[in-house]
């Protein structure tokens, strides 16, 4: 049979892994009821991601980069943003980056020709749209710094 859920201690700041400890669900806590292990991997895939294309381009530091995140993805922007800058603090290439995060709405669209924001049921003919836009989580801009050399 599974454990209670795993929720991170707020009384200290978070470090993966070392301060996961279980608490029950009425104290709340840092995450209020969500694991952290789906924001680490998406914080962990745009600063994978941003180093990548930063090497890659000869850059000296990276200032800043730009993510999309769909309305419907299922993944909190505040801890995701929160654990990027803990992942970047010990890198020279990335320490100091900013996140910028920006929240896209969801768009779908029904066999009857209605695209828009509905998410439940077709505001036309009543049918269940198709989503189309707004579960994903893209990194858009990486802003870097190059040598003049």
């Amino acid at each position: 049979m599974p454990g209670p859920p795993i929720y991170i201690d707020s009384s200290s700041p978070p470090a993966y892994p070392t301060s996961i400890k279980r608490k029950k669900r009425s104290e709340g806590g840092f995450l209020k009821g969500h694991s952290c292990m789906h924001e680490f991997s998406i914080a962990y895939d745009i600063y994978a991601t941003a180093r990548k294309a930063a090497t890659e381009h000869g850059a000296r530091e990276v200032r800043k980069v730009s993510v999309e995140f769909g309305e419907m993805a299922m993944a909190s922007p505040e801890q995701v943003s929160f654990l990027f800058g803990t992942l970047i603090e010990d890198d020279p290439l990335m320490k100091g980056a900013s996140l910028a995060v920006s929240v896209t709405p969801p768009l779908s669209r029904c066999t009857c020709g209605y695209e828009g924001g509905e998410r439940f049921a077709c505001p036309r003919c009543g049918g269940l749209p198709e989503l189309v836009k707004g579960k994903e989580i893209l990194v858009t801009n990486i802003e870097i710094e190059v040598s003049d050399e």
